[in-house]
Formats: structure tokens, sequence, C-alpha cells
């Protein structure tokens, strides 16, 4: 992939480490090799286990831990390329999120702005429709409508789903929905920018120290040279 982003200059590279119980005595670890090892990649996805997880314990963390990186995290993030808007506004969005999902574990109301159904959809790949991960119910084959999106979110069986998710108040913390409600609170608009100028002041200070002592090495080897000459 690394050499795929030499010829196509669109393609970005991100890992994605999920947080659980079993490795959540080691992801700090795990995040210094990505960065020492893993230097092509454009970004980190942090995020926590969610869904129908093989083993019921894997959703047993410790949350005070994982808040504690996002924070790390939310002071070291950097970009490459400050000019690449995409990557800014999603790191500068994960960062509202996870603020976003402390509320949410506390009040348990994520139902109110749920997008699962709405603006969220998991599509596998027989065409079978899941509005959402965690719960992984079926309403249909996307072939039911004839591959029309909007079809299908009009549908009554999506519809009844909705009705389910807001009569049952049901709350999680699937990240990828509460990113979208985000997107589609203009409340947070303002926090989301200034997270996004955030990163990119701390790319630009980044930058000139690196440039910094780049030229300050150089200096140094040049001083040697000449005591070697003299």
């Amino acid at each position: 992939l690394a050499r795929l982003k030499q010829r196509y200059k669109n393609l970005r590279v991100k890992a994605c480490v999920v947080y659980s119980h079993y490795n959540q005595d080691y992801i700090e670890d795990l995040f210094g090799i990505l960065d020492r090892d893993f230097k092509e990649l454009d970004r980190i996805i942090f995020s926590i286990v969610h869904g129908t997880a093989y083993q019921l314990e894997a959703k047993s963390v410790d949350y005070n831990r994982y808040f504690k990186i996002c924070q790390k995290i939310q002071e070291e993030a950097t970009v490459r390329n400050i000019f690449d808007w995409h990557t800014v506004f999603t790191m500068a969005l994960r960062i509202v999120k996870n603020d976003y999902l402390k509320d949410v574990l506390k009040n348990k109301d994520f139902y109110k702005q749920c997008g699962a159904g709405k603006r969220v959809l998991v599509i596998n790949e027989q065409g079978k429709i899941f509005p959402c991960e965690p719960l992984w119910h079926s309403i249909g084959n996307l072939k039911e409508f004839d591959y029309d999106v909007n079809r299908l979110l009009k549908s009554k069986s999506m519809q009844s789903f909705q009705k389910k998710i807001a009569c049952e108040q049901c709350t999680c913390d699937w990240g990828l929905p509460m990113s979208t409600a985000l997107i589609y609170s203009p409340r947070y608009y303002p926090r989301i920018v200034s997270e996004m100028a955030r990163i990119i002041w701390r790319s630009l200070h980044q930058k000139v120290k690196y440039e910094k002592t780049f030229v300050d090495i150089n200096e140094k080897e040049k001083e040697l040279d000449v005591c070697h000459l003299n």
C-alpha cells in the first residue's frame, strides 16, 4: 500500500486499533510500534470494541484508561500535510466524538441522536442490510429494493426498526453513528473547527522544530569537518 501511495496521490493508508479487554494493557506499546515502524501510515484510528464480539469478555474494558489514551492522542495529534483537509477534519471529528462518548456513557441517551437506519447502514457481501452494527439485525436484502437506498430508507421495515430504537431507548458506544450525529449537529461545529486549528498549528510547530533540529545537525557536521581539516 505504501508503494501504491506513490502512484496514487489520493490514496490514504490508516491502521485501525480496537481497544478491548484483551489488549487494554498493551495498547500504548502497540501505538509505539506503529509510530516507530510504520511511518507510511497517514493516521491511526483508535476505537472501542462494540457489537457482537465473539467473546463477551472483550467488551469488559476500563473506560477511564481508554479516555486517558484518547486525551494523549488529542494532545499529540498532527498531520504530515496541513492541506489534507480530509485527514485534518476526520482527526478533529474523532477527538470531539470521544468527548461526546463520555456524555453518552453517562446519560445513556444516544437513542435521541442515533443515525442507525437513517444516516448509517451496513451492507454485507451478500447484500443484506443491517441498520445497526451492534444489534446486527437484518431488515432485508438490497436486491429487494432494486438497489435503491432511498426506497430502502422509506420502507416499513426500516421505519419499524427506527421506532424500536426510540421505544426501547437503545444506547451504545458505536463510534460511527456518533460521528455522523456530530456532523449533522451545528452546535458542535465550533468545537470541530477549533480542534482542526489545533492540529494544524501543532503540525506546523512540529515541522519547524524538525527543520531547526536538521539545520543544527548539519551545522555541527560542518564544524567537525572544519576541525578535521585544521
